[in-house]
C-alpha cells in the first residue's frame, strides 16, 4: 500500500510521477499530429495545434503531451522527424512510439521516439510494442504496396486517441460511415445514415446521426475519420481547411453548440493529402439531450470524408 502523502514525508520524483497513475492513464494527451506529406519518406508530427504552455513571463508555446506507464510526463515542444522504409509489393502498417524508462540516477534515460516496423502482407496488422513497460504509442502509419514517398494514395496517420479519466465505462454505442462527401469551401454538413454495429440501449437514430441520452450522466465519445481531396481532383494546388467536431444540442436556444472539435488547415502543392483525425472527450447530458456529429470545410476545394467512427460510452 502507498499513501501520497505522509505528514512530513521526504519528497521523491518518483511518486511524485506515480501519483496520478490510476486516475489519468498513459497515452498522449495533445500534439503529435501530422504535417503534409511530401515527396520523401519523412514523417513529420507537428505541435502545432497541441496544447498552449504560459512561461512565467507570459510567453506562449505549444507543447504535445506524453504520459508514460511509469507516469512520467513528457512536453515535447519540437517537430518529431522519422524516416520510414519504403514498401515493396504488400502493404505494411508501422507503429511510431515513445520510449522512455524512469530511473533512480541523476541526468537518467532521455525520451526518444522510434518505428516498430511492422510485417508486410495482404491485410496488414499493426505490430506490437517491443517493450510495453517503457514504451508509449503515439500512433499507426498505414502504408500501401510499392510506397516511395508518403504522398501517395492511401498512405494514413492514425494518432492514437486521447485518454479520458479512469471511470468504469459501459459501452453504448459504435456505428460507422464507410463514405461521406463534403462539398466546397463554407459548407458545413452532418453525418448521417451510419450503420450501426452495436447500439445497447437503442439510444442512437442511424438516420438522423443523433444519439438521444436516455439518462442523466457523463459521456464518453471518440469519434474518428480520414479526409482527402476528392478523388477527381487533378490540379496542383490545394487549399484546404477542414473541422471535424462533436455538437451537443441546446433546447433552449434551439441551437446545435460544438462539445469538441478538431481542425485541419493544408496548404499543399503536390496532388494529393490525406489525413486521419480524431475527436474525443468527455461531457454531461441530461435526460433527452442529444449529440451529434458534423464536418465543415473551409477550404477551396472539394473533399472527401470516409472510414469514419464513432463511439460512445456512460461514465457510471
Amino acid at each position: 500500500m502507498k499513501i501520497y502523502w505522509n505528514y512530513k514525508e521526504e519528497d521523491s520524483t518518483l511518486l511524485l510521477n506515480q501519483f496520478l497513475n490510476g486516475i489519468l492513464p498513459p497515452g498522449v494527451y495533445g500534439g503529435f499530429d501530422a504535417v503534409a506529406f511530401d515527396g520523401s519518406m519523412r514523417l513529420r508530427l507537428s505541435q502545432n495545434n497541441a496544447i498552449e504552455e504560459i512561461s512565467i513571463a507570459g510567453t506562449s508555446k505549444k507543447i504535445g503531451v506524453i504520459k508514460t506507464k511509469q507516469g512520467v510526463i513528457v512536453a515535447e515542444d519540437t517537430q518529431v522527424e522519422l524516416i520510414i522504409d519504403p514498401t515493396t509489393t504488400l502493404p505494411r502498417i508501422d507503429v511510431i512510439i515513445m520510449q522512455h524508462q524512469y530511473q533512480t540516477v541523476i541526468n537518467a534515460s532521455i525520451p526518444f521516439y522510434s518505428i516498430i516496423k511492422g510485417t508486410p502482407a495482404t491485410n496488414p496488422t499493426p505490430p506490437s510494442l517491443t517493450i510495453p513497460a517503457y514504451q508509449t504509442k503515439i500512433g499507426e502509419l498505414r502504408l500501401p504496396a510499392t510506397c516511395n514517398a508518403l504522398n501517395v494514395l492511401d498512405v494514413e496517420w492514425r494518432k492514437e486517441l486521447s485518454p479520458i479519466l479512469y471511470r468504469t465505462p459501459k459501452t453504448l454505442l459504435h456505428a460507422t460511415i464507410v463514405n461521406n462527401l463534403t462539398t466546397n469551401s463554407g459548407i458545413k454538413q452532418n453525418f448521417t445514415n451510419f450503420t450501426v454495429d452495436f447500439d445497447a440501449l437503442n439510444e442512437f437514430n442511424a438516420i438522423s446521426g443523433e444519439f438521444t441520452a436516455k439518462n442523466e450522466g457523463y459521456y464518453s465519445f471518440a469519434w474518428q475519420c480520414r479526409i482527402d481531396v476528392k478523388d477527381d481532383y487533378t490540379g496542383t494546388q490545394v487549399r484546404l481547411g477542414v473541422a471535424t467536431s462533436i455538437e451537443k444540442y441546446n433546447p433552449i436556444s434551439a441551437l446545435w453548440n460544438k462539445v469538441v472539435s478538431t481542425f485541419i488547415n493544408v496548404g499543399y502543392t503536390n496532388d494529393f493529402l490525406q489525413q486521419g483525425k480524431s475527436v474525443s472527450g468527455m461531457v454531461f447530458l441530461k435526460k433527452g439531450q442529444k449529440l451529434r456529429c458534423s464536418i465543415e470545410n473551409t477550404g477551396t476545394h472539394y473533399c472527401n470524408s470516409y472510414d469514419n467512427e464513432l463511439f460512445i460510452n456512460r461514465i457510471d
